[in-house]
């Protein structure tokens, strides 16, 4: 039975074929294209199910404590955080800048107040008038003077480009050690 319904299917697939070629090809684009829809959807599923098997797992795992902040700054390989002295980083500030023979035009110190960080933040912030060399040298000077100073942000501008020098506005954030004040 089986041989004459695979003749008759090849000989009424043939005729469809010789009378309506573009819709025949159309629907076995069709039909490629639900079977290719089906194998990505399968797979997102499988995909999916993983998932949400994964997580189930990680919320079934016991939680473990996150350490403290303080714990975090007692660790071996970050160095402790130096006693707040303003007249120090002042100090470290200009003999950088003055290393560096970068004319410093402003400063401004402000101590980070009401915090409940266990740390004190004394932001510094200063506008320097050089060109883009020394302005990078003094960034890479402060990095390495002063470990506990972080560059917050740099803003350059030039009135006229290929005569007049860099204008930058630099910002620092000091860390020190809360307990202590200079």
């Amino acid at each position: 039975m089986a041989p004459s319904f695979l003749a008759r299917l090849q000989f009424y697939a043939r005729g469809a074929l010789r009378s309506n070629p573009v819709l025949v090809g159309a629907l076995l684009l069709a039909s490629l294209l639900v079977v290719a829809a089906a194998l990505l959807f399968a797979a997102y599923h499988h995909e999916a199910r993983q998932a949400a098997l994964r997580l189930q797992a990680l919320r079934a795992a016991p939680r473990t404590a996150a350490r403290p902040v303080s714990a975090l700054q007692s660790t071996a390989s970050q160095p402790p955080l130096p006693d707040f002295d303003s007249a120090e980083l002042v100090r470290k500030l200009h003999g950088i800048a003055a290393q560096s023979e970068l004319p410093v035009d402003e400063v401004a110190y402000v101590l980070e107040k009401g915090s409940r960080q266990p740390y004190l933040r004394y932001k510094v912030t200063l506008t320097v008038s050089a060109g883009y060399p020394a302005v990078r040298n003094f960034v890479k000077e402060i990095s390495s003077g002063l470990p506990n100073a972080a560059l917050d942000s740099v803003r350059c501008r030039r009135s006229d480009a290929p005569a007049s020098p860099l204008a930058c506005d630099l910002a620092f954030s000091a860390f020190y050690r809360k307990g202590m004040r200079g």
